[in-house]
């Protein structure tokens, strides 16, 4: 028995509005988790070269969701709003069955999901960063990271 030596690929999936949080939220997780890759729309990272870049970005995304052992959405109205966030969330989670971990953003204080978006993040577990300090959060999202990391790691086997 043999297990997968690739390292981890964390996608985080947004809405452009939330941009700035997510700059800020994927430069703390790079510190914490050195030994996972992350994808977004504006850092492609991936350390087995398996990912290049595609002249159709919308391939891409559904390129990293695949691959992706863990998708981060970054839950805000306007992730709401967005079709393509919704589409995101709705082929991670329905088609693939990935592990999601849906945030509230710090910009967000009493937005609660809604609608379908609330039926797909409900028993889920979150993490609010408009409601305890950001280095709590992050503490708190890195640790589910690692836990569904690890979970995936003990399931998968090379022969």
């Amino acid at each position: 028995k043999k297990t997968s030596k690739k390292r981890p690929l964390v996608m985080i999936s947004y809405s452009h509005t939330d941009k700035k949080f997510c700059y800020q939220l994927v430069d703390a997780l790079k510190i914490r988790c050195t030994n996972v890759d992350w994808w977004t729309d504006f850092i492609r990272q991936r350390s087995d070269r398996e990912m290049p870049q595609a002249a159709d970005v919308w391939e891409e995304v559904a390129h990293a969701i695949e691959i992706s052992t863990t998708i981060v959405s970054i839950i805000t109205e306007d992730y709401y709003k967005g079709k393509s966030c919704r589409q995101q969330l709705a082929y991670a989670n329905d088609t693939l069955k990935k592990r999601i971990i849906p945030i509230y953003a710090n910009t967000v204080k009493d937005y609660r999901a809604t609608g379908r978006l609330s039926i797909r993040i409900a028993p889920l577990k979150y993490i609010h960063f408009g409601k305890k300090t950001f280095d709590v959060a992050i503490e708190e999202l890195t640790d589910i990271i690692l836990e569904y990391i690890e979970m995936k790691r003990s399931t998968i086997v090379v022969t």
